[in-house]
């Protein structure tokens, strides 16, 4: 029984950070980003859907996680060929998993992205 309990969390967690992509470089000055971001981010237009999560990992980065896995594969895949603006800032945009990955490597690899509000 408590080896399956451990696959199934396995597996919950797996799935979600399928579901997770990290925004880094946000302007630290603005009033209400969270709310402004998760708007932005939560419209079909801007390649965004239902958000499950929203939290800051330090001042200037946040890990939304979406509901859907294919959100964030289209969010990933539409910030690599577009270009966006976020109060004039240009912001960084990566998978969990490859946030983590450059992390590590200390690499600069992130899709740099610009967000509109």
């Amino acid at each position: 029984m408590e080896e399956r309990l451990h696959q199934w969390i396995d597996q919950e967690l797996e799935a979600e950070l399928e579901r997770t992509v990290v925004i880094s470089n946000l302007p630290a000055t603005e009033d209400d980003l969270l709310n402004k971001l998760e708007e932005y981010l939560s419209k079909s237009d801007n390649c965004g859907g239902y958000i499950e999560r929203i939290d800051f990992l330090d001042e200037t980065s946040v890990v939304i996680v979406y509901f859907e896995k294919k959100v964030c594969e289209d969010l990933i895949s539409h910030c690599r060929s577009n270009s966006m603006d976020f109060f004039g800032k240009r912001l960084m945009i990566e998978s969990l998993h490859d946030y983590e990955h450059n992390q590590d490597k200390g690499s600069g690899n992130m899709f740099k992205v610009m967000i509109r509000s």
